[in-house]
């Protein structure tokens, strides 16, 4: 069974979202599965790509050719062919449902902290997303991870490759600790 232990809510203002900005590629993708392209773009980069597989169809097909253009615009147009969009956490490119939604500036923002263990093993690369918004992120190496969320409802989505995902709804609102 799936673990999930929320551990610190705390204020925080949210920064720009971290990007590969310095990262170049060159590719010539021609109808090729999205799964094979972002292989390709794994192996060049060192970033991992990390999604829901019953909620982004990585069999559609790719055509996609760039020569020395920055890997933000690359993840861009391989979104966009997908329905879905992106964000880039530490080593990993999260693939989330739908368009981007932008972050509105002048809320109050959270970090909601846990870790996801299965007995007493970190669970490495879950994926946690947020229904319905851009917020994402991936476990880290001891099953850890961070999600800065704006106050309010929120379902909170754990997935993990073999096991059932398992959806959270918890109200925002307060800092806590919880486990």
């Amino acid at each position: 069974n799936l673990i999930f232990l929320c551990l610190l809510v705390a204020a925080f203002p949210l920064q720009a979202q971290e990007l590969a900005g310095d990262i170049r590629l060159s590719v010539d993708f021609s109808n090729i599965p999205m799964d094979s392209a972002m292989a390709v773009i794994s192996s060049h980069t060192g970033l991992q790509f990390a999604y829901s597989s019953d909620r982004i169809d990585t069999s559609v097909p790719i055509t996609l050719h760039a020569k020395d253009e920055p890997l933000t615009l690359i993840l861009q147009k391989l979104a966009a062919a997908a329905q879905c969009h992106y964000m880039i956490r530490r080593s990993r490119i999260l693939l989330l449902p739908g368009p981007a939604k932008p972050v509105k500036p002048g809320k109050t923002y959270y970090v909601l902290s846990g870790f996801i263990r299965e007995q007493s093993s970190g669970m490495i690369g879950a994926t946690l997303t947020i229904d319905g918004a851009s917020e994402g992120t991936v476990t880290n190496a001891y099953g850890y991870y961070s999600l800065p969320l704006a106050t309010g409802n929120h379902h909170l989505t754990v997935s993990y490759i073999g096991y059932k995902s398992v959806e959270i709804p918890f109200d925002l609102s307060q800092n806590l600790i919880s486990s």
